[in-house]
């Protein structure tokens, strides 16, 4: 497995939201526009959230070669396999009732490759239905659009409320 960092290839920055975090970091790889600290003092402690969301970005570089990956392509590959995984109930039961280290030993891991199947397949078939059906992709294209929106509505007022706060 090899990332960016084992290559000695300059990582490709993106701006992700990290929740308690903001981000002005890089406008380019070459390093041009990076910015420097300039209001001394004004840092704020990361959310758990943050935090928790920063160690699975650093372990899932480690696991996937990321050539051709954004982080979140990562981040959303685990949330669907986890989305998936979540559906079976023997394996949420004994989760709930077990330990890690016996709640791995048991369905879970034959439970993860179903899912990774699963997930494949629904993709791949809702793949072949937008990319041969207009009207599908019409419609596909506003749900996607509208959650654009609301995501950009929910950051305006996530930014003016840390003004207010802040």
């Amino acid at each position: 497995m090899s990332h960016c960092f084992e290559l000695k290839i300059p990582p490709l920055f993106i701006d992700i939201d990290i929740p308690g975090e903001r981000s002005s970091l890089v406008k380019d790889i070459d390093g041009n526009g990076l910015y420097g600290a300039t209001e001394v003092g004004t840092a704020r402690a990361r959310s758990k959230e943050g935090v928790f969301l920063s160690q699975i970005i650093t372990r899932l570089n480690g696991l996937f070669v990321t050539d051709g990956l954004t982080v979140n392509d990562l981040i959303n590959y685990a949330y669907a396999i986890r989305d998936k995984v979540s559906e079976n109930s023997a394996v949420m039961h004994q989760i709930a009732n077990n330990s890690a280290e016996q709640a791995l030993l048991g369905d879970f891991p034959g439970a993860l490759d179903d899912a990774v199947i699963d997930s494949g397949e629904a993709h791949q078939s809702q793949m072949l239905q937008y990319l041969n059906n207009k009207a599908l992709q019409a419609g596909f294209q506003r749900v996607v659009f509208d959650l654009l929106l609301a995501q950009r509505a929910a950051e305006a007022r996530a930014n003016k409320n840390a003004e207010r706060d802040g």
